[in-house]
């Protein structure tokens, strides 16, 4: 499955950055790739923090079009 997931906006405190953290890790096998939207300053530390656990990568975008549009062209091996 491919996911996508908005941040825009949103607080990351240890507890969260933890749990994203451990779900990152478990949900690896059946994930094909990951993209985030909007992040900015201390939510980028916070990603690359979760990247670094679960030894996953997720691509970073500015819009959910780009994202999926990211999706549409990795499922079509383009």
């Amino acid at each position: 499955m491919y996911v996508a997931t908005k941040v825009t906006g949103v607080s990351f405190n240890s507890e969260f950055i933890n749990l994203l953290k451990h779900l990152a890790k478990n949900n690896e096998p059946y994930v094909i790739k990951s993209a985030v939207v909007g992040l900015s300053g201390m939510q980028k530390v916070a990603m690359m923090m979760i990247s670094s656990f679960s030894n996953r990568t997720f691509y970073e975008f500015d819009s959910v079009d780009k994202a999926l549009e990211f999706f549409v062209a990795d499922s079509l091996g383009k």
